[in-house]
């Protein structure tokens, strides 16, 4: 004969205590406990001593290795910490995409942020494909921003300079800098921009290296368009088709001259 099995209750909340939770600085207590741990593990192994488990990590010692602590970091640096993520406190106001948003803090608020030219604000969102829409965030508060797998972030401070930069590729903003949409085009390529000026830093975001190539008024470079990141100085870019001649011919060029420095994502 089937008999069904009794199902205990489980104890009411109150029953589930730990001793350790009986003291208001638990987590203090942990996490000093698992430091004194590691510290100890550290002498024990310059010592030539050996661990007990190799391979095996104390879960309060994974807990607090490289941990992010956001409080300290509500009146910071706009920066990008050891783990790679963006750091970006909120001050009045931030520019910062949606892309590899991780977390921020509830009292913000989001507003797209709309292009401009010119002096004038245009009716057309400021997005791309790759890292989607410029918030323009107001309120106190901070944002953390991942660059993903294979991305990782620059920041990069101006002292009253200015720099052109691919759209695609200007992460976020403090609103401490003057900036504008523009664009290189001809009836083959259009390739937007973002023109940053004044004090105030801003983050980049990149999936490779980036290399820097200085231009002379007497030695102009030509590039692939598609390896453009930006430039600083006063370069003037100029879309052309290479000659038949030339290698690479059936892709569009940049003929850049003037003095400077190109900034290149080959």
């Amino acid at each position: 004969v089937f008999e069904e099995p009794v199902s205990e209750e489980p104890p009411p909340p109150e029953e589930f205590t730990y001793k350790e939770k009986e003291s208001a600085s638990f987590v203090e207590d942990t996490v000093s406990s698992a430091l004194e741990r590691d510290r100890a593990a550290s002498i024990n192994k310059s010592k030539g001593g050996r661990g007990k488990h190799i391979g095996v990590e104390p879960i309060f010692s994974f807990a607090v290795d490289r941990i992010l602590d956001p409080a300290p970091d509500l009146g910071g640096d706009f920066k990008v910490d050891e783990n790679g993520a963006l750091i970006a406190p909120v001050k009045e106001e931030l520019f910062i995409r949606e892309a590899g948003l991780v977390a921020y803090s509830q009292s913000l608020e989001y507003l797209p942020t709309m292009m401009r030219a010119k002096g004038k604000t245009l009716q057309e969102p400021l997005q791309d494909a790759g890292l989607g829409r410029m918030f323009r965030i107001k309120g106190d508060g901070l944002v953390v921003s991942s660059p993903g797998d294979e991305g990782k972030f620059i920041v990069l401070e101006l002292y009253d300079d200015f720099i052109y930069l691919k759209q695609e590729a200007v992460f976020a903003f403090e609103s401490s800098l003057y900036w504008e949409n523009g664009r290189i085009r001809s009836t083959e390529v259009e390739i937007p921009l973002i023109h940053l000026r004044g004090e105030g830093r801003m983050a980049l975001w990149t999936n490779g290296q980036i290399m820097k190539i200085r231009v002379q008024p007497e030695h102009p470079v030509v590039l692939p368009c598609h390896y453009l990141l930006g430039w600083m100085g006063k370069l003037v870019p100029t879309i052309r088709i290479p000659g038949l001649s030339e290698p690479m011919s059936s892709i569009p060029f940049l003929e850049c001259s003037g003095e400077g420095v190109l900034l290149l994502r080959p």
